[in-house]
């Protein structure tokens, strides 16, 4: 059984409540999807509504934007915007 990549506000039981644990190349596949609907969405509707995150399918290629709490299906993953938002923060960024 898989356990839920955020937490859900009002559940009861006993899953793990850390942060979620992907692999690295499909969190990259993750994030280039997710990124990729925040930006089209941005250029289409100038950011409103906001969106909560993301919904990624199983393998990181296809995904919603979602604008209330997700129910996930078992092959679904949760990204929050906070996430899909942050700016890679690497060596090669020139300092401002």
């Amino acid at each position: 059984m898989k356990t839920p990549s955020f937490a859900i506000r009002g559940a009861t039981g006993n899953a793990d409540q850390g942060p979620a644990r992907w692999a690295p190349d499909l969190l990259s596949r993750m994030l280039q999807t997710g990124r990729r609907l925040y930006l089209q969405h941005l250029e289409r509707n100038g950011g409103v509504p906001e969106p909560l995150g993301v919904v990624i399918e199983a393998g990181g290629e296809q995904g919603r934007l979602i604008f209330e709490a997700p129910v996930l299906l078992p092959d679904e993953q949760f990204l929050p915007l906070d996430l899909v938002r942050l700016r890679p923060q690497g060596r090669n960024r020139q300092k401002r």
